[in-house]
């Protein structure tokens, strides 16, 4: 059974992306064109069709002091149900900050405004990833992927080699 890492950007413009830990094969899934229903069904599809073992990174971020309350619960609520998605289809995930995947990737973001951040992600996604067409929306989730990817093939030769 090959091992499938899921990148999740949990915000309500943010996106879901699957990556084979070969990098051979990659998809992702815009939030703003998906329910909830179809986004739990691509995992189900993913896992229990192409019999892949999963591992899932979701970004971990907070409500900023600039955010609305409304924009801030919408956020909570999010960050939940992705969560609570994953938990009851029984997938392992672990959670990211931000700054722990751009560094990994070695993104050079760091100090930036937000919109020359989301900007520069988006290039480096599409310089990456140029098949699959990286947006705003879909470029956070598919660099999480890949930062999974990275990582969970570094755990495999670690323990390959006793370190």
């Amino acid at each position: 059974m090959g091992k499938m890492i899921v990148g999740i950007d949990p915000g309500s413009h943010g996106a879901i992306s699957f990556v084979s830990l070969d990098g051979l094969y990659r998809k992702v899934f815009g939030f703003s064109k998906y329910t909830e229903y179809d986004i739990k069904d691509l995992i189900i599809e993913h896992r229990d069709f192409l019999g892949y073992e999963f591992k899932a990174y979701i970004e971990e971020v907070h409500a900023m002091p600039r955010d609305g309350k409304v924009q801030a619960f919408s956020f909570g609520k999010n960050y939940g149900f992705w969560i609570g998605l994953l938990t009851g289809l029984g997938v392992s995930y672990q959670t990211v900050i931000p700054l722990k995947w751009q560094s990994v990737l070695k993104l050079k973001v760091r100090g930036l405004e937000y919109k020359q951040k989301k900007n520069e992600l988006k290039a480096n996604a599409q310089r990456l990833f140029p098949q699959l067409k990286p947006t705003l929306e879909t470029c956070d989730s598919l660099l999480i992927a890949e930062y999974g990817r990275q990582i969970t093939l570094k755990e495999i030769r670690e323990a390959r080699h006793g370190n």
